[in-house]
């Protein structure tokens, strides 16, 4: 196991693995929007068997980051990650994986290839007597799963499981995903004042053109 008081940040102009085999992470970290692990630029991401514990921390924050709009950095090649778990939101706003800028590989080929595979993951809260209760009224269930934000085009939700969160998967301006195989258990689908929740929750506002699959 591995503590994280600070986030990693990784530009670079080559490719990164991040190759866990059952390593587990554990977030101590304090400053609000950092990243565990922010790779802003590369020509290829593969992360495999990591484990994130967000350590019910009460800073909103992301196991993963993707690419980076503020500083117009991007994922050239192909981002996967596989096998992978993050656990224990400690706020309604913290974000498992979240992207952006990942390539639109459909102009390169002549059939769309995906950008981005998230492959046999899961995201989800710790069952307590709250969520073994299930009141739709009462319940503040934490989290998001996964955030697809501006520019990240073809993408592939296979085989995950998204459990007692906020919302499962936010299609925010990324567009032409595909679900597949997912499940959805316990995501609690109602809207406050302040924020959405449900299974999979697509945006109304941004650059979202186009279709996703589920």
């Amino acid at each position: 196991s591995f503590k994280i008081n600070t986030g990693i940040d990784i530009d670079i102009s080559g490719e990164v693995y991040i190759i866990g085999k059952g390593a587990k992470v554990i977030s101590n970290i304090s400053t609000a929007d950092e990243s565990i692990f922010h790779i802003k630029a590369a020509t290829k991401i593969n992360i495999e068997n990591v484990s994130v514990n967000f350590n019910s921390t009460a800073t909103t924050h992301r196991g993963f980051r993707f690419g980076d709009a503020a500083g117009s950095k991007s994922i050239s090649g192909t981002s996967r990650m596989t096998g992978c778990d993050f656990y224990n939101f400690g706020t309604e706003a913290t974000i498992g994986l979240y992207v952006e800028n990942t390539p639109d590989n459909s102009i390169l080929f002549a059939l769309p290839f995906p950008s981005l595979k998230i492959i046999n993951c899961n995201f989800y809260n710790e069952i307590t007597a709250e969520i073994s209760a299930f009141n739709y009224s009462t319940a503040t269930f934490y989290g998001k799963g996964i955030y697809i934000g501006a520019n990240c085009e073809y993408w592939e939700t296979i085989g995950c499981s998204f459990r007692a969160i906020r919302i499962g998967i936010e299609s925010n301006a990324g567009a032409n995903g595909t679900i597949a195989q997912c499940d959805f258990i316990q995501c609690l689908p109602k809207q406050s004042s302040s924020y959405n929740y449900g299974a999979i929750w697509i945006s109304n506002t941004g650059s979202n053109n186009g279709k996703i699959d589920i």
